[in-house]
């Protein structure tokens, strides 16, 4: 992977992208008018074009990454250890498709946020292409992702109205 940072109209972004240019966690702090900070795996603001590196973009290591990106988790991790214990690995899910990530399919459920397989959920579907945000999803609840905060599911499909 690689790790960039930039500043751009008072918005500093870190970035973690694959050789591609795909992002796949990313960390945005607005600091005017207000100090506002965004996290991709709780907020939707994961680029979703491919990123372009230029004159404006710095390298920073995974580690500086890291650091920014674990401070950030901190802010959830009560919320995310309630998750957990209200949905233990095994227990059966209802949810919704928020969106659509590098690593599969974002679901929401309740307060949570939960992985679900592009894959097993397009399988499921009528036609293949069939994933948009708003279907409901059912699946299984198989570990948790703790890099990211998500509830990672198994046996996930699609319902049918």
């Amino acid at each position: 992977m690689i790790y960039i940072y930039f500043e751009f109209d008072a918005i500093n972004y870190w970035i973690e992208i694959d050789a591609q240019g795909t992002a796949y966690r990313q960390i945005t702090h607005q600091t005017f008018p207000d100090d506002i900070w965004e996290i991709s795996c709780i907020h939707d603001n994961l680029a979703d074009q491919t990123v372009e590196i230029d004159e404006l973009v710095s390298f920073i290591s995974a580690e500086d990454f890291e650091a920014v990106w674990q401070s950030q988790l901190s802010h959830y991790m009560d919320r995310f250890q309630r998750g957990k214990s209200e949905y233990p690995i095994g227990a059966s899910v209802i949810g919704t498709v928020k969106m659509i990530y590098p690593q599969g399919v974002l679901v929401s459920i309740n307060d949570y946020i939960a992985l679900a397989s592009y894959q097993r959920l397009e399988d499921s579907c009528i036609s293949a292409g069939e994933i948009y945000a708003g279907q409901t999803v059912h699946g299984k609840i198989l570990a948790y992702d703790e890099q990211n905060l998500w509830l990672l599911l198994d046996e996930e499909t699609v319902l049918k109205k």
